[in-house]
C-alpha cells in the first residue's frame, strides 16, 4: 500500500482481510510517482506478479481468482486487464458512459483498459523497465501509455472480462463541470499521446488532417442534438452529452497544441 503525501496521515484504512501488509510513503506527489513506487517495491520482494488497484475502487468477489484462471490458461501472456464496473449513487456523469446494474451485462460489454485494475508479470516492469508516465499525470491517459509501452515492446494486453472492480462515481466527479473537464483532459492527453509515439513532421499531416474532420463531426453532433430537441426525442440529453463530449475533446486537442497540459489530476498533499 503506497500513500502518497509529504508526510504520512497516520490514518490509513484497515485492508479487512487477514494478509500481510506493506505500508510505504512516496513523498514525490503524482499519480505515476504513486504507482511506479510500487513497481519498485515488488522488484526488492521478486514478485512475479503484481496486481494494481486503485484506491477509489472495490474488487468483486472472485476477482484475483479470475485472474489466476487467466494466467493458467494462457501462460505465455504478460499483461491482462479487467473490467470496470461504474457505479453512480451520486447521479450520472458526462465523462463516464453509464453502466448496466447487471454483473452479466457488465462482463458483456468491452473490457476498458485502465491503470487501477491489471495484473502485469515482472519482466515488464523489471526487464523492460516499463512505468507509468508523469507526462499524463495532469491530463490523465497514463494507462493507455503503459499500453503503448508494453505493445512497442511485443506485449499485448489480454482482457479478463470477469475481473470486475467497482468505481462509484462521486458526487464531484457527476457534476457537468467535471464531466466537461474530464473530456477537456482527454482531448489533451491524446495529443500528447500522438506526439510522444508520432515524427513531428506525421504530427503535423495528421493534423492538419484530422482536425477539420473532427470539426465536422463536432457540428454532426451539435445538429443531431438541435435536431432532437426540437423534435423532442427520448434521445435527447443523450445527444446533447455527446456534443458536449465532443466539444471538450476537440477543444482539449486544440488546448494541447496550444501548450497546455491539463489540470484533472491537480496535485496536492491530500
Amino acid at each position: 500500500m503506497v500513500e502518497n503525501r509529504s508526510e504520512a496521515s497516520g490514518a490509513l484504512n484497515t485492508i479487512g482481510a487477514d494478509i500481510p501488509v506493506r505500508y510505504f510513503l512516496e513523498k514525490q506527489l503524482g499519480l505515476s510517482a504513486a504507482r511506479n513506487r510500487v513497481f519498485t517495491e515488488a522488484q526488492k520482494r521478486n514478485a512475479d506478479w503484481l496486481a494494481l488497484l486503485d484506491d477509489d475502487v472495490v474488487p468483486m468477489d472472485g476477482w484475483l481468482e479470475e485472474y489466476v484462471r487467466a494466467m493458467q490458461s494462457m501462460p505465455d501472456v504478460r499483461l491482462f486487464y479487467g473490467q470496470y464496473w461504474y457505479r453512480f449513487p451520486n447521479g450520472y456523469s458526462l465523462a463516464i458512459e453509464r453502466d448496466s446494474d447487471s454483473f452479466e451485462a457488465i462482463i458483456e460489454k468491452p473490457v476498458r483498459f485502465g491503470g487501477g485494475n491489471l495484473l502485469m508479470h515482472e519482466s515488464l516492469y523489471g526487464v523492460n523497465g516499463i512505468r507509468f508516465d508523469p507526462r499524463f499525470d495532469a491530463c490523465g491517459g497514463e494507462d493507455t501509455d503503459l499500453r503503448h509501452q508494453a505493445a512497442a515492446c511485443g506485449v499485448l494486453a489480454v482482457p479478463v472480462p470477469r475481473a470486475v472492480i467497482q468505481e462509484a462515481i462521486t458526487a464531484r466527479r457527476a457534476t457537468l463541470l467535471s464531466g466537461f473537464h474530464r473530456k477537456l483532459d482527454q482531448g489533451v492527453s491524446s495529443f500528447m499521446m500522438l506526439t510522444k509515439y508520432t515524427p513531428p513532421l506525421t504530427v503535423t499531416a495528421g493534423l492538419l488532417v484530422q482536425l477539420p474532420l473532427r470539426f465536422i463531426r463536432l457540428l454532426g453532433d451539435w445538429w443531431r442534438a438541435a435536431q432532437a430537441h426540437i423534435l423532442l426525442l427520448e434521445e435527447r440529453d443523450k445527444l446533447l452529452d455527446t456534443a458536449l463530449a465532443s466539444s471538450a475533446t476537440f477543444i482539449g486537442v486544440i488546448m494541447g497544441l496550444c501548450g497546455y497540459r491539463g489540470s484533472y489530476y491537480a496535485r496536492n498533499d491530500k
